[in-house]
């Protein structure tokens, strides 16, 4: 699945989409050790500043993080689906750090 094709919900975002859960799934998005499943427990828990990767599309990253920041604040989707989906997301338009606090 090309996600910069997705047409990522706007209704019932809380849920869990099935078809994003099979794709983070089917990119390994379940291993606890991976990077961005990392950095997505940093953010959930403790929030921070993410750093963009360069020349990303604005259009593309606005929507997947608008998208991500409302489903990783769901309470009805499950943590382990929020955890696969949002690193997925998160590998798509940012780089594996946080940016340094200032």
């Amino acid at each position: 699945m090309d996600l910069k094709d997705f047409k990522f919900p706007t209704k019932d975002v809380q849920r869990t989409n099935p078809e994003l859960l099979a794709e983070a799934i089917d990119r390994g998005f379940t291993d606890d050790r991976g990077e961005y499943v990392r950095l997505f427990s940093q953010l959930f828990f403790n929030g921070r500043k993410v750093q963009y990767k360069p020349n990303i599309d604005q259009n593309y990253c606005d929507r997947v993080w608008r998208y991500l920041c409302e489903y990783m604040g769901s309470f009805s989707a499950k943590h382990e689906s929020k955890e696969a989906i949002c690193a997925m997301l998160l590998s798509e338009i940012v780089l594996p750090t946080l940016a340094e606090k200032k």
